[in-house]
């Protein structure tokens, strides 16, 4: 049994490890257990790692205050054993299945840091306190050890923790509703601090619940300013929502900053393609495409070099036609408000037209008014 135990083989590898939990001691116990541990680690099905669990002795519980040197070797051996398998069973089995295997070292944990110093937790330690409080969560597991896990997971530096005590203390979802089964009181300044601290790690989440906090108006300090703030950084990092609401914010403000209609077409483009249908619809409203005018059409094919050499301006205004409407292709050529090439983004522009040179006011210089060249004398 023994041998075949520790050649791999299934079923010698389970009755093995059923004597070993359930059966009389015997001589050389110990050995026996790490034969049984390790044909259990081949093996990958939910069984074989509740047995392992089973079989591999509790992480020590250490009495008083522990010293950082114990605590450094609680990472060690048989607790490094069993972060390897709950990291399997996180990404491999259902939240329940994790729990079950997961809280008795959680719990033994957070017993050992009630008297210790919390800088001591281990990073894999700080991990496990995350994903036990996010399983608890994700169960609505009744009891005292989600809030507890998920401070001293936050405490820790885990960004996910993090968001969650930051959300939990606003009393609010990540999309900014508030949730109204939540027990306590609302401290919306202790939230703004742990929501920051996410935030600086990279979780866009975190700046757009920021920027819903700042703009609550039983927020002693509301600010639209810093709610702006928050919602630009939350869009850099690619929140669809903040940058829906970027898009609609500078649309809005369009007459007082002639560039925020570009501003309004460049964020509504990149929520829309995370596929929010809103943005889409906003887009499509703001900018919306332009039906061709039916006789430039057939002319196109008649642009020739020569043509474009010696009438400029007509072969343009052939072009525009084709590409705009009437009242965008005027303002265009004129550069009146409305008609500015690049105010939308991704058109096609013609030949002798880019919105670079529109821009920044570059390339070949054209005649102030229409008509205007070498062959079209100004009216």
């Amino acid at each position: 049994m023994r041998a075949r135990a520790a050649e791999g083989e299934p079923q010698a590898a389970f009755v093995l490890a059923g004597l070993l939990l359930d059966g009389p001691a015997v001589e050389g116990d110990e050995a026996w257990r790490a034969i049984a541990c390790k044909a259990l680690r081949r093996l990958p099905d939910k069984e074989a790692l509740q047995l392992l669990l089973r079989l591999q002795p509790p992480a020590p519980q250490p009495a008083g205050e522990p010293s950082p040197e114990r605590w450094a070797a609680a990472a060690d051996g048989v607790e490094q054993a069993q972060y390897e398998l709950l990291e399997r069973i996180w990404h491999e089995h259902e939240r329940a299945d994790f729990l079950a295997c997961a809280l008795p070292l959680a719990r033994s944990v957070m017993a050992a840091v009630d008297g210790a110093a919390r800088s001591m937790l281990q990073p894999a330690q700080v991990l496990l306190l995350s994903r036990c409080a996010q399983a608890l969560a994700e169960q609505d597991v009744p009891g005292d050890d989600l809030a507890r896990m998920r401070e001293l997971a936050a405490q820790g530096g885990d960004r996910t923790a993090q968001l969650a005590l930051g959300l939990a203390l606003a009393r609010m979802n990540t999309e900014g509703d508030r949730v109204e089964h939540s027990d306590g009181t609302v401290n919306f300044k202790r939230a703004l601090r742990w929501l920051a601290r996410a935030g600086e790690q990279g979780l866009a989440d975190a700046w757009f619940a920021m920027s819903r906090i700042y703009i609550r108006p039983e927020f002693s300090q509301r600010s639209l300013r810093e709610a702006q703030a928050c919602l630009e950084k939350a869009a850099d990092m690619g929140h669809s929502g903040a940058q829906l609401e970027c898009g609609i914010h500078a649309w809005r403000a369009r007459r007082g900053d002639e560039q925020n209609d570009v501003r309004a077409a460049y964020w509504l483009q990149k929520a829309a393609a995370q596929g929010s249908a809103e943005a889409q619809a906003a887009l499509d409203r703001i900018a919306p495409p332009p039906d061709p005018a039916d006789w430039a059409e057939p002319l196109l094919p008649l642009l020739t070099r020569e043509l474009l050499s010696s009438q400029p301006l007509l072969a343009a205004r052939i072009e525009l036609a084709a590409l705009f409407p009437p009242d965008t292709c005027r303002g265009a050529v004129t550069g009146r408000e409305g008609g500015r090439p690049g105010a939308l983004p991704g058109r096609r522009y013609p030949r002798f037209l880019r919105p670079q040179q529109a821009a920044a006011g570059t390339g070949a210089q054209r005649p102030a008014t229409p008509g205007a060249g070498p062959h079209h004398p100004p009216v």
